[in-house]
């Protein structure tokens, strides 16, 4: 899950400052609900906000019954991942 998420927040970033970016911290990470076998996962990232080189990227995960169609919030990210130059 930890994985998911830092590869949609690098994702996020990545398109905003069109630039390569690393993971300088995971800020907090809050898990809801349980994740089981066979259930589908959607990860969401959006830049919270940004300052000279480095910003906030939230990620909200869920999880989806692929027989029901029932959707649910199974846990939230806050990154923080900074942009690098050319060298």
């Amino acid at each position: 899950m930890m994985k998911l998420c830092d590869e949609a927040a690098g994702i996020a970033a990545v398109k905003h400052c069109r630039r390569r970016v690393v993971t300088a911290a995971i800020d907090r990470m809050t898990f809801l609900n349980p994740v089981h076998v066979g259930q589908l996962l959607t990860c969401k990232a959006t830049v919270n906000a940004v300052w000279r080189s480095s910003m906030e990227v939230g990620v909200r995960v869920e999880a989806e019954n692929p027989r029901t169609g029932e959707s649910w919030h199974t846990s939230t990210a806050y990154l923080t991942m900074v942009a690098l130059d050319d060298e």
